[in-house]
């Protein structure tokens, strides 16, 4: 049986409009000699909406379940602005592409608020910051600000010609995630496919 220790909404993205970015920076980082890497799955690249509790019954999920739907032809055009970082710590770095984020996110967001203002999830008390996670890079040596600024400057550089990509959004999920297991388990228990203008 799955163990759960979270859940997750996530919009689910174009892989075939991502591949070319994780290829070339998995070349930049060959050359890294003193960093080890390790690189997110692209066919599970997402952009996080908003973190559910550890347990949901069925009338909660059913509640999540009517907002995606009635949101689904909401205007999800979204493509790549440019390359972040988290540091959790000197010698690591979250890697990150910066999605162009529409309104429609932070309606569906608020909507999900409204029935879910509290819970166990310390991630959704943060500042909502949306990213397309590519790498987790554990460096040998101390990262200053310095040395973190040429990393995401040259990443930029090598990125930048693939970073327009319209209609990078595919999918509404809902997964169930167990972070025991490394790496972290995300099962999705609900698949909605976007609308778009097919006019545009």
């Amino acid at each position: 049986m799955f163990t759960a220790t979270s859940h997750f909404i996530g919009i689910g993205l174009n892989v075939e409009k991502l591949l070319s970015i994780f290829s070339c920076t998995n070349e930049y980082f060959l050359w890294k000699e003193r960093m080890q890497y390790l690189s997110m799955n692209p066919l599970s690249s997402h952009v996080t909406l908003h973190y559910l509790p550890k347990e949901i019954d069925s009338e909660y999920l059913d509640k999540i379940k009517e907002i995606l739907e009635r949101n689904l032809s909401s205007d999800f055009d979204m493509d790549i602005s440019g390359i972040n970082c988290f540091v959790p710590n000197k010698k690591t770095l979250i890697l990150y592409l910066e999605p162009t984020i529409p309104k429609s996110i932070k309606t569906i967001r608020d909507e999900l608020i409204d029935i879910n203002p509290f819970n166990e999830i310390t991630d959704n008390w943060y500042e909502y910051i949306p990213h397309i996670t590519l790498w987790k890079v554990q460096s040998l040596d101390d990262l200053d600000d310095d040395s973190i600024k040429k990393i995401i400057s040259e990443l930029f550089q090598i990125i930048q010609i693939f970073i327009t990509q319209k209609k990078l959004a595919e999918t509404l999920w809902i997964f169930r995630v167990n972070s025991l297991i490394t790496p972290e388990l995300q099962f999705p228990i609900f698949s909605k496919k976007l609308i778009y203008d097919r006019t545009t």
